[in-house]
């Protein structure tokens, strides 16, 4: 019940100003005009965000054959669901018995986590990407696993995907939050698994693509 919570009124709805429009209309632009590059707004180039949202929704709206406000939400109500069943796994792992359903009720029906998943921005699907990269950092640090470096791989791919959702503060919060889980347990050692090369090709690999790309066009387009 409390997930279904997650797509109530989804559809129903007009796009809410000031924001919704904005970014509907960024991935709207995305989905019919030739390139996946740039962010454009009414035609004009729009560089305040990473387009990670903007192309999720655009792909959307591929997939349909239109673009709508309800699909324009869609991957914030996705989102939420997510950073749920993130809290419920985590908990399980990391909790007493039983507080997995209570930790995913509470993700469900908070506030403010209900408003960023009803809405056509970015907020959900950045909180989702921290949220699991953090679960990645817990899974392989913070329990007995056997397989630490592959949860290494898959916290820089989190975090790399955090920096296309909302530029640096993904990766700043994330990494803030691993120092000071780090220095609460005065144990550093996750940070030489975290920062060996491969996790760091990793997170780089995911991060530069797309400035490469942005720069490059921007260059030509100069020229």
């Amino acid at each position: 019940l409390a997930a279904a919570l997650q797509f109530l009124g989804l559809f129903d709805r007009v796009l809410r100003l000031p924001d919704e429009p904005r970014e509907a209309e960024i991935a709207r632009e995305y989905a019919t005009r030739e390139g996946w590059v740039v962010p454009r707004l009414n035609g004009g180039r729009w560089l305040e965000k990473p387009p990670l949202y903007h192309w999720i929704a655009a792909a959307l709206f591929q997939a349909s054959g239109e673009a709508t406000p309800g699909l324009a939400r869609l991957p914030s109500a996705l989102a939420g669901l997510g950073i749920g069943v993130l809290a419920w796994l985590l908990a399980a792992r990391l909790g007493p018995p039983g507080c997995g359903p209570v930790a995913a009720f509470l993700a469900w029906t908070s506030a403010e986590g209900m408003n960023a998943s009803h809405v056509a921005m970015v907020d959900a699907l950045f909180a989702f990407l921290v949220t699991a990269a953090l679960f990645c950092f817990a899974l392989g640090h913070l329990t007995e696993s056997r397989r630490p470096a592959l949860w290494n791989l898959l916290f820089a791919f989190a975090s790399g995907l955090s920096f296309l959702a909302k530029a640096h503060l993904g990766p700043v919060l994330i990494g803030v939050s691993v120092l000071a889980c780090c220095g609460l347990r005065g144990d550093f050692r996750p940070l030489r698994g975290l920062l060996s090369p491969l996790p760091l090709l990793v997170f780089f690999g995911t991060v530069l693509p797309w400035p490469a790309a942005l720069w490059m066009q921007e260059h030509r387009v100069d020229l």
